[in-house]
């Protein structure tokens, strides 16, 4: 089967072909191949060095990222199941940790509100 426009469609066509027809609208001309060649030899840089970028850009768009939040997991959910609640012995390891400046496994202590 063949394509069968819309009847609106049909009717725009028509309408386009007759100004073309009468001078009134221009159709676009088919590119030489030296336009095609020129059309595809435009180069930009991706990747710029601190030296070949503009100092006017350079200032406005090099602000310095913000570090990275580690995301909350279950443990620091606003009320943790009970699984995940210290007990007297390991809030007292806790304290110990912080002041010995040993590493902690968790950097809070999570609390059942």
């Amino acid at each position: 089967r063949s394509f069968l426009p819309s009847h609106w469609e049909k009717l725009k066509v028509g309408k386009m072909v007759h100004s073309i027809k009468m001078g009134w609208m221009k159709p676009r001309q088919a590119k030489t191949a030296e336009e095609e060649d020129e059309a595809k030899k435009k180069f930009y840089m991706l990747w710029q060095t601190d030296d070949q970028v503009d100092e006017n850009i350079r200032r406005l768009f090099d602000p310095i990222p913000a570090p990275k939040m580690k995301l909350p997991g279950h443990e620091e959910s606003y009320n943790p199941p009970p699984e995940y609640l210290f007990t007297e012995g390991e809030k007292k390891e806790w304290h110990r940790a912080t002041e010995d400046g040993e590493h902690r496994k968790l950097p809070f202590i999570p609390q059942k509100y």
